[in-house]
């Protein structure tokens, strides 16, 4: 199995270096908002009004119509030929400029009936006007991502991976900007930012599109070819995987309105714990989803199977050789570094603790929502939309019934701490059914119990990890006060102390999965 995935990796390193320099960015980003905002309602209402051009990125840009578009697309550059793929390209990528631009005007004319019914200064009122601001961003970026899955076709996986980092730039420079400008309110600083993020979707879009014509095909909108046979294969299993991707994006959105109705800063802390979890995620799963899917589409549009199931056992190998360490390190380390990153300004000690709270019940999701990230891929790339439907919308139903449980049960300190940990739950559920399901033309499942060994070598280097760890920080203690220059460093030094530890007792223990998750050939 060694060595199969070697241009894998390589593509792999290359956008999980990108995405992760676009991660780091939304973290600064997140850290000047934190001192900016806060965690109050202000933040909770951009949340939530920022989930809903989010919510159609995920169904009709990167997430189900890119799943649905890139295998049909490989197939025609494979077998069909250029003219014919680029054809398809222009008129599905028309029709969700045209659709979504409808879908957008329509939502902005609801939300100016709806304004005058909804209380001033309320959370409905903030979360309306925000969402009327936002909204055109859903058209801009999902065409955007559009043309990042067609750059991932030809394999030009940089500029699709690069392009988020011009929403956190903007972001970050709208930000430094309002520092000076202290008189402003917190609404009226969310609002300004609420329009860079417009802004930005415009530069994503433009620098896409440039991206694609560097290629040799040309997005012009056009009504022809709508009717054609490959574009109506790619509707109809976009729809179809979107009600999929939908549930998910439905339990996000619940996850939220539950979140706001539990404490008016509930969702802010929900997010500032997500952007921390999004970090070692883009950079190890995001990235390998990323390259997977038109490698899953190659080796079916060409038959090989059992190539394809070698990649999927690599890939899921790499993916649990980095994302282990990282999900037990952030919650033993999750106070640390919620205080570090964000306390300060109008990000206050208790503020920490309530993020540090949802951390530490995100961080253990970082396992399963990197193998979730990498199996639903194999799925696509065998146009098989309905089983990730199917088993999405069995949990959306248990994610339900165990977020109001727990936001019923659970003290009100913790109940949006319970609603993250019931979405890591739900996500384990997912990746198991979707791990049983996964089947080559013969009925064979892949082999994951070969991971078995591996994943107990990962665990054990990990507390072996955790334990080096507390005891820095245990030794340091008596030297730092907490929020001070030297607290930084003593908590920046436990993280390298932690993962040099991590890499010598993998590299001795098995030497080849890190050579190979480098990149570089096993012996």
């Amino acid at each position: 199995m060694a060595g199969v995935n070697g241009s894998i990796n390589r593509n792999a390193n290359l956008v999980g270096v990108l995405t992760g320099l676009s991660r780091v960015f939304g973290l600064i980003r997140e850290m000047l908002t934190s001192r900016l905002i806060g965690s109050g309602l202000e933040q909770s209402a951009f949340v939530f009004a920022f989930t809903v051009p989010n919510l159609f990125r995920k169904l009709f840009g990167e997430g189900a119509l890119s799943s649905a578009f890139i295998p049909v697309f490989k197939d025609e550059l494979e077998n069909g030929g250029r003219e014919r793929a680029e054809s398809m390209a222009r008129a599905v990528s028309s029709m969700v400029a045209l659709l979504l631009s409808v879908i957008c005007i329509l939502g902005i004319l609801g939300i100016c009936c709806a304004l005058p019914y909804s209380e001033g200064g309320g959370r409905v009122g903030a979360v309306l006007r925000l969402t009327r601001i936002m909204l055109p961003y859903a058209v801009l970026i999902c065409v955007a991502a559009f043309a990042g899955g067609i750059l991932n076709s030809f394999g030009k996986f940089g500029k699709a991976a690069f392009a988020p980092a011009l929403l956190n730039l903007v972001w970050i420079a709208t930000l430094c900007g309002l520092f000076f400008f202290p008189e402003l309110s917190k609404y009226e600083r969310v609002r300004i930012v609420a329009w860079s993020v417009l802004i930005s979707g415009v530069m994503q879009l433009a620098y896409l599109v440039h991206a694609v014509h560097g290629c040799g095909m040309r997005l012009r909108p056009t009504f022809s070819g709508w009717r054609a046979e490959n574009v109506r294969l790619v509707w109809r299993n976009t729809f179809v995987g979107a009600a999929g991707m939908g549930a998910g994006q439905i339990n996000l959105l619940l996850d939220n309105f539950l979140a706001m109705w539990a404490a008016p800063w509930a969702p802010a802390a929900i997010s500032y714990a997500e952007r921390i979890v999004y970090l070692p995620l883009g950079v190890v799963a995001t990235a390998f989803a990323t390259v997977l899917l038109p490698s899953f589409s190659s080796h079916f549009a060409k038959g090989d199977h059992d190539g394809a199931s070698a990649t999927l056992l690599e890939s899921a190998g790499d993916v649990l050789l980095f994302m282990m360490p990282a999900a037990l390190g952030l919650v033993v380390l999750a106070p640390d570094i919620t205080s570090v990153i964000y306390e300060g300004g109008s990000f206050k000690p208790e503020d920490t603790v309530r993020v540090s709270r949802a951390l530490m019940c995100y961080a253990p999701g970082l396992l399963v929502f990197s193998v979730n990230k990498i199996l639903t891929p194999w799925f696509y790339a065998k146009k098989d939309v309905k089983t990730p439907l199917r088993v999405g919308l069995w949990m959306i139903g248990a994610n339900a019934f165990l977020n109001i449980l727990l936001v019923i049960t659970l003290p009100y300190e913790w109940k949006h701490a319970g609603i993250a940990g019931s979405t890591v739950v739900c996500s384990a559920v997912s990746c198991l059914v979707l791990a049983y399901k996964t089947r080559d033309n013969e009925g064979k499942r892949v082999r994951f119990g070969a991971l078995a060994a591996p994943a107990f070598k990962y665990l054990l280097s990990s507390l072996l990890m955790c334990a080096a760890v507390l005891i820095f920080l245990r030794i340091a203690q008596p030297h730092i006060v907490a929020g001070g220059g030297l607290y930084i460093a003593a908590v920046g030094a436990a993280v390298v102390v932690g993962a040099a530890v991590y890499g010598v007792a993998v590299y001795g223990l098995c030497p080849e999965a890190m050579r190979r998750a480098l990149g570089r050939k096993g012996k």
